[in-house]
């Protein structure tokens, strides 16, 4: 009896010097389900943080709910219909030549560049052996990935990434079928064996650059009925949108903080590090507060479409394995770094940058 009662005692005063944040605890994490009529639980805002590059870089604070949560930062793609052609430009790297890394790649390709930002693109699967990123893959006319990508219920990605060689980004819905412009033909990749030699070939001539992943919404439509279900954590995820001026904007929206847990900070989010240091029992750990992402990407889909912009595209880009995000001013200073969990930027598999030409 003495001793059991010690141990509470021991227990108590542990306790006694955590946080009381830390202790504190949901009776379970709040579950958020698209409301009809287009309205949604939660609730997207920005606060500018920063202008970058004559203006046509604009870095956000981002917030859910009223809750800080990360960045949104916007590229001005200008109008060239007006010949406005945009000074950003898009660049993607996705295979490791001879004993070249993809890192090293970024690095050799940003010399002499002003960088604006880099992040991952496609999933990649494994850290401790990094392959090639996950679902169908082009670096410049190389075949990298051949093989159509799931995630992780199986469930089909539909977008296919294309990255131009002038620096502009197209993005395909694969059920819709891909038109080859310079073979006056539509090809559905995914249905036809054919049609997907025929594409993989057409890559190669035309020394395409291309990934695949999930894709959120398309042509104004919101599409996570049959994508993203199960994925909870940090998200990263890029819209095409068109302004009221027929400006292009890239748009992106970094979550390193969606996923949370009281009273750590952003390296510290593991439960798993609280029970080993202080070998709580499970019950007193703090909850995650964790957002769906059909819900997250709905709040994204009705705060661009508050803003009286056309949504063209939504995807999803990695932020599992490779979470990192880095956003650069003028003078190549980091003014956004997130690198939270998961791959090292060494390991990583494939990165999505832009540039200021």
């Amino acid at each position: 009896m003495y001793a059991k009662t010690l141990l509470l005692v021991s227990a108590l005063a542990v306790l006694s010097f955590l946080p009381v944040a830390i202790l504190k605890q949901e009776t379970k994490p709040p579950v958020l389900s698209p409301s009809p009529k287009g309205k949604t639980a939660i609730r997207i805002s920005e606060s500018s943080y920063k202008n970058l590059f004559n203006g046509d870089v604009k870095v956000n604070n981002l917030k859910v709910d009223g809750d800080t949560a990360g960045y949104s930062v916007w590229l001005n793609r200008k109008n060239s219909n007006e010949n406005r052609q945009s000074r950003i430009k898009a660049k993607y790297i996705a295979r490791k030549i001879d004993n070249t890394t993809v890192a090293d790649r970024y690095r050799s390709a940003k010399k002499g560049k002003k960088m604006i930002l880099c992040c991952a693109g496609g999933y990649m699967s494994d850290c401790s052996s990094p392959t090639t990123p996950i679902g169908l893959c082009v670096d410049d006319g190389n075949i990298v990935n051949r093989t159509f990508g799931t995630d992780a219920s199986g469930k089909d990605m539909n977008a296919i990434v294309i990255v131009e060689a002038i620096g502009g980004i197209r993005v395909k819905d694969i059920r819709k079928g891909i038109n080859l412009v310079s073979l006056n033909r539509k090809v559905f990749i995914r249905q036809c064996n054919d049609d997907l030699n025929t594409f993989l070939k057409w890559c190669i001539s035309e020394n395409v650059w291309l990934f695949q992943t999930h894709l959120l919404a398309y042509d104004k439509e919101l599409n996570v009925d049959t994508n993203m279900h199960t994925i909870s954590g940090a998200k990263l995820i890029l819209a095409a949108v068109i302004d009221s001026n027929n400006d292009i904007y890239h748009v992106f929206f970094s979550f390193p903080q969606v996923q949370k847990s009281f009273g750590f900070s952003q390296g510290q989010q593991s439960s798993g590090f609280l029970q080993t240091f202080f070998n709580l029992p499970k019950q007193l750990l703090p909850q995650r507060k964790t957002l769906p992402s059909p819900n997250l990407t709905e709040g994204i889909f009705n705060y661009l479409n508050e803003k009286n912009v056309e949504i063209v595209w939504m995807i999803n880009l990695d932020a599992g394995f490779s979470d990192f995000f880095q956003v650069y001013d003028e003078s190549g200073n980091e003014c956004i770094n997130v690198e939270s969990k998961g791959c090292t930027f060494e390991n990583t598999v494939n990165l999505l940058c832009y540039y200021y030409e």
